[in-house]
């Protein structure tokens, strides 16, 4: 009809790797993000307190096979975050101070919880302070002069108390 005017923009449409793959919002993604934290707690919530044997029951025996798989859950935690670790990078890339920025958005997410864990370690668990100065270095994996089951950070609430 005259009269009738449409405006097309001359800009291009630019579509990224975010518009592809990721999106702001993936349900599915946290329903497996949550999968793999439920197979690591029951496998070793579970796995290593079931009865083994002739004393486990039919049904005891399906549950220690049903959570012995549980480890991968790791696995699968790692790789969704390392997707999703990427997409944020691939969305932030033309941002000025890029690296530095990310590095330090990472820092202020992981640092306050890190702090809260080994402060528990020191003051509830009662772990030593070259123990305590190791892990706040990153360097606790490295220490022969303690026990096997302190020299991973996640297993030792464990072996502290």
């Amino acid at each position: 009809m005259p009269g009738d005017t449409t405006e097309v923009s001359a800009a291009p449409v630019v579509s990224g790797p975010r518009s592809v793959l990721l999106k702001r919002e993936m349900p599915g993604l946290d329903v497996l993000r949550g999968i793999a934290i439920l197979s690591v707690f029951f496998f070793h919530g579970l796995k290593w307190y079931l009865p083994l044997g002739a004393l486990a029951g039919a049904h005891v025996r399906q549950i220690g096979q049903a959570v012995s798989f549980g480890w991968l859950g790791v696995n699968l935690f790692f790789v969704l975050s390392g997707f999703l670790i990427t997409g944020i990078l691939l969305d932030t890339r033309t941002k000025e101070n890029y690296w530095s920025s990310f590095y330090i958005r990472r820092f202020l997410r992981i640092a306050p919880l890190y702090l809260v864990v080994l402060a528990i370690l020191k003051f509830a668990l009662n772990c030593t302070w070259d123990y305590v100065i190791l892990c706040l270095l990153y360097l606790a994996n490295f220490a022969l002069e303690f026990p096997d089951s302190w020299t991973r950070l996640w297993s030792s609430l464990v072996a502290c108390s």
